[in-house]
């Protein structure tokens, strides 16, 4: 039995239906959306990336991919990568924690950094100075070491726009991990 239908109630024999990636209106637009393979191709990249340094060509067919999805969503994948990268960044400079741990465990290529401070090379300079000092006094422990090791630090510490309760923190931290030293033959100050 047939039921007649209005106009309203139209029936669709087949019901549209969208896959991943949905395409635009105008088929003549820039495309925005990225496809599926150029995703995976970007994950891909930032791994091989992370071991080897670069992704090439070859790495991407040894992954899996043909040269024709290579050709058609390399650069898409590039730029999803690089926007990935650069999203996950963090800022170059450092908050009073990351200072605490920088004055902790010092590096000598990774010195604690303030926003809007212009580094030179006497900054450098300090910097080294504390490290060495402090890696001196790790191989061989004596209180003037020791002492002359948180004089470089504080002099570091003055190069940088502080706060006098911070450069306090940050030496109080520093001193917590040297090692300390008794005096056996202190001479009496007089």
């Amino acid at each position: 039995m047939n039921l007649p239908l209005s106009h309203s109630q139209t029936v669709q024999p087949f019901a549209t239906r969208y896959g991943y990636p949905l395409r635009g209106d105008n088929p003549r637009a820039a495309e925005t959306t990225p496809h599926l393979r150029a995703i995976e191709m970007a994950r891909t990249m930032q791994d091989i990336a992370a071991s080897n340094g670069s992704a090439c060509f070859l790495d991407l067919t040894r992954a899996g991919f043909t040269a024709s999805e290579i050709l058609e969503f390399g650069t898409q994948a590039q730029n999803l990568a690089a926007q990935w990268k650069s999203e996950s960044r963090k800022s170059a400079y450092d908050n009073i924690e990351d200072m605490a741990m920088k004055v902790r465990e010092p590096l000598p290529n990774r010195p604690p950094m303030t926003e809007n401070f212009l580094t030179s090379s006497a900054f450098f300079e300090a910097w080294g100075r504390y490290c060495a000092g402090r890696g001196a006094l790790m191989l061989d422990p004596w209180a003037a070491q020791r002492e002359r090791c948180i004089v470089h630090l504080g002099l570091f510490l003055n190069m940088l726009p502080l706060l006098p309760t911070e450069r306090g923190r940050l030496l109080q931290a520093a001193e917590k991990t040297l090692p300390k030293i008794a005096v056996t033959h202190a001479r009496a100050m007089s």
